[in-house]
């Protein structure tokens, strides 16, 4: 029988990229906002348009993409803590939200029941004071229009009996009640 030699196996080792070397990621994210505002103030105050933006964004992508400098030195297992860590963060502040907005919420509930019962009371007193007729004290009462006092005898005389003024307006008003036809004057 023939042996099969086996060579031991190296554990992976990760190839470096010959070009891209730094932190393509942030690379790509630092080149849209940097060539953003570099293009809108451009297009605002020198009005060269947005050639500037797409210039400086491509060259701060090709500068962060390819600098070592750039390139994200930790470990897989740092990342991983890091992006656990960042989790728990995340959660702890959506629990604290959570638990705000619960509490700002029961003090809103309690809010709206103090001001409903303010409006129930409100209407139990507009009900006592509602307008009632003095016949048949039915609440079915409208309104027929500002009451007007006669002229005297003397002003009748002096300004003509048909001169078209039929008296001075006051402050009450003519009602008639729907349930029973009784007018008055409140």
């Amino acid at each position: 029988m023939e042996e099969e030699k086996t060579t031991p196996t190296k554990p992976e080792e990760t190839k470096e990229p010959k070009f891209w070397k730094g932190n393509t990621e942030n690379a790509f994210a630092y080149s849209i906002t940097i060539g953003f505002f570099v293009g809108a103030a451009n297009m605002i105050f020198l009005h060269w348009g947005w050639h500037p933006g797409i210039v400086s964004m491509i060259l701060i992508f090709l500068i962060v993409g390819t600098n070592p400098a750039f390139a994200d030195k930790r470990t897989p297992e740092e990342k991983s803590a890091d992006a656990m860590k960042r989790l728990h963060e995340e959660s702890v502040r959506k629990q604290a939200q959570v638990a705000k907005t619960q509490a700002k919420s029961g003090k809103m509930d309690e809010q709206i029941k103090k001001n409903q019962l303010k409006i129930q009371k409100q209407q139990i007193r507009e009900m006592h004071h509602a307008m009632k007729c003095p016949r048949c004290h039915s609440t079915n009462v409208k309104p027929l229009g500002v009451h007007r006092k006669d002229f005297s005898l003397g002003r009748q005389f002096m300004w003509g009996y048909g001169s078209g003024s039929n008296g001075k307006a006051t402050k009450k008003t003519d009602f008639v009640c729907m349930k029973c036809g009784k007018r008055f004057v409140k």
